[in-house]
């Protein structure tokens, strides 16, 4: 296990700008599986006796993996970025716009004489030419940055003896992954904190309504029949 000390060594602040351990093993930090066995529930850092906040850290350390595994680097810093928000909000916009001036897609003056439909201002033709090539450029890129994560993770594991096996067995990971999904879904480890056990009240209707919604949306994203 990671202990507090070794975090504690490296990380003064949360800003990113020094090591995250003393060594400046940053790799091993990262890839390192310890970090998310903590739910943030806030009671080691309540009972810390020289209040040295180690939940903050641990949260520190994993929205430092996040950027790490993140990609492109330059698009991840920027949406960590609060004054580079206007940019990243007006560079998709002029995007469809110009698409859609080019093509003839967008029209802000359609005949509307048999009615006001959304169809004829943009249509969705314009929408999926820029939301299904995202959506495919999203996934491709988070199954890369899954993949390196997952790997450095196993290279770790194999460095501290947690494991002899040198590849991941693609069966024996989804069986883990099948198992630990009903501990996920009912947030069980939050009914084990003290500080914040309110929590699993809070999270449990958003991880299901996500859930759901994500399950309705797609399949009528995908086989939908609208006129052009």
């Amino acid at each position: 296990m990671l202990s507090m000390r070794h975090l504690f060594g490296g990380l003064s602040d949360f800003s990113g700008h020094q090591t995250l351990s003393p060594q400046g093993d940053d790799d091993k930090l990262v890839g390192n599986s310890d970090i998310w066995l903590c739910h943030n529930c806030g009671d080691c850092s309540t009972r810390c006796p020289r209040e040295a906040k180690p939940g903050d850290v641990l949260a520190a350390v994993r929205s430092y993996t996040i950027s790490e595994y993140a990609q492109p680097k330059a698009l991840a810093k920027a949406l960590k970025d609060p004054k580079k928000l206007p940019i990243l909000l007006a560079v998709p916009a002029v995007l469809f716009l110009v698409i859609g001036l080019i093509t003839g897609l967008l029209d802000f003056t359609p005949d509307t004489s048999q009615g006001i439909k959304h169809y004829k201002f943009i249509s969705t033709w314009l929408v999926d030419m820029i939301m299904v090539p995202s959506a495919i450029f999203m996934v491709a890129v988070f199954a890369l940055s899954l993949k390196r994560f997952l790997g450095d993770i196993h290279q770790n594991a194999l460095a501290e003896g947690k494991t002899n096996k040198e590849k991941i067995e693609p069966v024996g990971f989804l069986m883990s992954l099948v198992k630990i999904i009903p501990t996920v879904l009912k947030h069980n480890k939050f009914s084990d904190c003290t500080e914040n056990k309110e929590r699993e009240i809070a999270h449990l209707p958003s991880g299901v309504m996500d859930t759901a919604l994500t399950g309705l949306v797609c399949p009528l994203r995908i086989f939908r029949f609208s006129p052009v």
